[in-house]
């Protein structure tokens, strides 16, 4: 999807190494929208909860599957 939404996602996760392999987001309604990602990340820290509570930053963001694979030695 080439919406600003999707840029939006991507500035909030891809903080350091963290880096999202695949996203892919869907307009669920006028204003909302639902995503799912797959997140590569060296942070042990760093858990779904933790970015969804980044991502609330975005209103139009209503629904969102994460899945995170730590890398410790990548």
């Amino acid at each position: 999807m080439d919406h600003p939404v999707v840029a939006e996602i991507r500035q909030v996760v891809e903080v350091g190494e963290t880096q999202i392999t695949d996203l892919q987001v869907w307009r669920v309604g006028k204003r909302a929208y639902s995503c799912a990602m797959t997140i590569l990340t060296h942070e042990p820290s760093l858990n779904a909860a933790v970015v969804r509570e980044q991502l609330a930053l975005h209103e139009a963001i209503v629904y969102s599957t994460i899945e995170i694979h730590h890398c410790p030695d990548c």
